[in-house]
Order: C-alpha cells, then sequence, then structure tokens
C-alpha cells in the first residue's frame, strides 16, 4: 500500500475500469484510505455503457465470476504482503 495500513479494492462492472470507476476512486481516495482498482478484462479502452452485450460476453467468457474473484483474491494476498 501506498499511503496507509488500510485500502479498499473497488470492483468494476462487466465494462472495465471506465470513468465512473475513475470517479469512484478518486471520491473514495479522500477518506484517506488508498484504493485498488484492477482491470480483471485486462483491456485498455473500456466498454462504454452503450455495448452492454459486447461487454457481457467479453466478461463472461473470458473473465467470469471465478477467474474474476481469483484476481480479487491475488489483489488482496499482495496487499496483505506489504
Amino acid at each position: 500500500m501506498k499511503n496507509h495500513n488500510m485500502a479498499i479494492v473497488l470492483v468494476h462492472e462487466i465494462y472495465g475500469v471506465n470513468e465512473h470507476m475513475k470517479y469512484m476512486k478518486e471520491i473514495l481516495s479522500k477518506l484517506g484510505i488508498d484504493i485498488i482498482c484492477p482491470n480483471l478484462l485486462h483491456k485498455e479502452i473500456p466498454y462504454s455503457y452503450s455495448e452492454e452485450e459486447f461487454a457481457y460476453e467479453n466478461f463472461t467468457q473470458n473473465v467470469g465470476f471465478e477467474k474474476g474473484v481469483q484476481q480479487i483474491n491475488q489483489v488482496i494476498a499482495e496487499l496483505k504482503q506489504q
């Protein structure tokens, strides 16, 4: 962790780390806690809300809930080691 001994892991929707998630990260960072928002999609450009079908298909085929949970658990494990 960079600044504090506490952190929030912010998990994005099927769209990826979009402007809404960046906004939420900014707002939550004002709590004085490190905010981590890992990109579960490993995609630079998030899907727009108008691309819901593509976003859902990509998430279910390439990430899924089990793999998503594994990625989040890995982030938490790494944070605990810091």
